[in-house]
């Protein structure tokens, strides 16, 4: 299955990208433990998008792609905003000193995989793979 979704890059729109989300999963793989794991990887990805890739512009939006098998589910979540830097990433802290920080540390460890890319510029993506077979995530 491979439906794409666009939607207002706000955060009011984070709710209905989860239940998009977990709707579209939950017809292929059918694995709450994956679809929870996914969704929340998926909303903390986008949330970043809104909040530092587009940092307050209005009337953006941001595209949501899934490719779900049974045995490997890839969302792509495309951007016209300012590209991921890592260099400028500051590690979580868990001495509770950062109360956030955490999105992209929880995301990785929800899926297989996180890559993003960038195919010039205001043309950006985060794509995000987990394989259901794979129960336990690192």
């Amino acid at each position: 299955m491979t439906s794409a979704l666009t939607f207002s890059a706000t955060e009011a729109s984070l709710a209905r990208i989860r239940t998009w989300v977990g709707h579209m999963i939950g017809a292929t793989v059918g694995d709450a433990g994956v679809q929870a794991r996914l969704v929340l990887a998926v909303h903390e990805i986008a949330a970043n998008v809104v909040e530092h890739a587009y940092a307050g512009m209005t009337g953006q939006h941001l595209t949501v792609a899934i490719d779900a098998l049974p045995a490997r589910v890839v969302v792509r979540i495309e951007h016209g905003g300012a590209p991921f830097e890592p260099a400028a990433l500051i590690p979580p802290a868990f001495d509770g000193t950062r109360h956030r920080g955490f999105g992209l540390w929880l995301a990785a460890r929800a899926c297989t995989d996180v890559s993003f890319t960038s195919a010039g510029p205001g043309r950006h993506s985060i794509v995000l793979t987990i394989h259901p077979t794979n129960k336990a995530a690192s």
